[in-house]
């Protein structure tokens, strides 16, 4: 297998993480979203939960990651507004 046909995640491949939010989410938890840039210019979304001392990690395509986008944005305007923090 060739450089270019490296494929991402092998460890021939430079990789850059760039934080780009946080924010805590409900029962102790925080949520990271996290740019992760290929030396090959490959780009994809790391999704980072700690829960704990548990972390789960889900690294997204640009497809995917609009997808659960749009998935949780109807899902978020659909549900009843919360007053608690007003």
């Amino acid at each position: 297998m060739t450089d270019h046909q490296t494929p991402p995640g092998n460890q021939l491949n430079e990789l850059r993480q760039e934080e780009m939010a946080r924010l805590q989410a409900p029962w102790g938890r925080e949520v990271r979203l996290i740019r992760l840039t290929y030396d090959s210019g490959f780009e994809m979304l790391r999704l980072a939960i700690k829960e704990g001392k548990r972390f789960t990690t889900l690294d997204l395509d640009p497809l995917t990651a609009s997808k659960l986008a749009g998935f949780m944005a109807g899902w978020a305007q659909a549900a009843p507004p919360d007053t608690s923090e007003e």
